[in-house]
Order: structure tokens, then sequence, then C-alpha cells
């Protein structure tokens, strides 16, 4: 039976890092739900947009950047927009994960649209799932680990100016983090705070999910 790793949680939270670590111990492919993302958007009408994807709406209509965009709209609005689109792709996930066990691939799949919801559904279905939310309610960890990362590229250390839009990419972080652990209260599925200590709670979703 094929090996499926789920990896959800809000941006900054570790995701794409546990993913790759695990992606090699394991030597199993990783993918992005950012990758369903971008290819659904490809098949919906411009009218559909705004209900189906309303983060990258945000985003466009600010503008494109981050600094734009926290500026033009609330962290809860900005909150609501990603666990919205969230939902759009979850049919994505599910139809990649059909055809993953169909064939007999073993993947890690890594992204916010990975919600506890989503998680708990394939659970049912599926034997063969494992998972963990990686939240953080301390967003101002995350922004801080942000600016010191020694990483080519970083969406936020690099397209960020104002100090002001990192504080309340800090609070959406916090936000969002609380919104996946109350949803997570009603299903059977791991979550783990990045706060505090982040290498000890690192290594701790890493062996969970080897286990």
């Amino acid at each position: 039976m094929s090996k499926i790793i789920l990896v959800g949680g809000p941006p900054r939270s570790g995701k794409t890092t546990l993913a790759r670590k695990i992606s090699k111990e394991e030597n199993i492919p990783w993918i992005s739900t950012d990758a369903f993302d971008d290819i659904a958007k490809e098949y919906v009408s411009k009218v559909e947009l705004d209900d189906l994807f309303p983060k990258t709406e945000l985003r466009r209509k600010s503008g494109g950047g981050n600094d734009e965009m926290y500026a033009a709209f609330s962290t809860e609005e900005i909150t609501d927009a990603y666990l919205k689109q969230a939902e759009t792709i979850h049919s994505a996930v599910e139809s990649f994960i059909l055809c993953a066990n169909t064939e007999g691939w073993d993947y890690v799949i890594e992204g916010y649209h990975i919600t506890p919801k989503l998680i708990a559904k394939l659970q049912a279905e599926y034997k063969n799932i494992s998972s963990v939310i990686l939240v953080n309610t301390a967003g101002e960890e995350a922004i801080e680990r942000s600016k010191q990362s020694d990483t080519k590229q970083d969406w936020l250390r690099d397209r960020t100016k104002n100090e002001k839009t990192f504080q309340k990419v800090a609070e959406m972080i916090g936000l969002f983090s609380q919104k996946l652990i109350e949803e997570a209260g009603g299903v059977d599925v791991k979550v783990i705070d990045m706060s505090g200590d982040f290498q000890v709670k690192f290594d701790e979703a890493f062996d969970y999910l080897r286990q």
C-alpha cells in the first residue's frame, strides 16, 4: 500500500521544511498544494475567481505586494480568504490522493489547503494517511525566523518593506492558527504548536510522521 503524508497549517509554520525533510529521509516525492491551486485557477472563469479564490483576488485587487494587501485588508479578511480558498482546493487534493493510491505512489503533500476537516475526511476513507497540522500561536516568532532565514527566496522577507506589514502577518498567522485549532477540536487530527522552541517542536512533528 502506498504511503500518503499530509502536512497542513498557516503560512510560516514550517510545513515546507518538514515536507522536504520527510521526503529526503523517506525517499519519496513531495508536492505543495500551491501547485493544485495554480492549476485549478486556469479552469475557472473570471466571474468565479472572487468566490473560489478570494485570497488570490485580495492580492490582485491590492496590487500584488504584501505591503499593499495587508494595508488594504484586515487580518480577519485575509485569514478568512485563505481558509475559503483552501476549501476550493480540497477536491483537487482528494483526486490526487485517489490517483496516488490507485497507482501505488508514495507522496508527501503540504500546504495551507490541508485542513483538519480535510484530513479527517481522508483518514475515514484511507488507512494509509499520516498527517499533522503545524500552527504557531505566537506569529511574531515565525516572522523573526523569516527575517533571519538564509534561504535564497522567502516570499515574506523579500517582498515586504513595511514593518507594520510584518506585524499584521504575525497577527494573521496567530488568527489562522487559532481557527485551525478550533476546527481540529471536533476531529482526531494531530496539531503541534510550533511556538516556543521551534526545533524541539519540529523534531516532534518529524518523529510523529515517521511512526
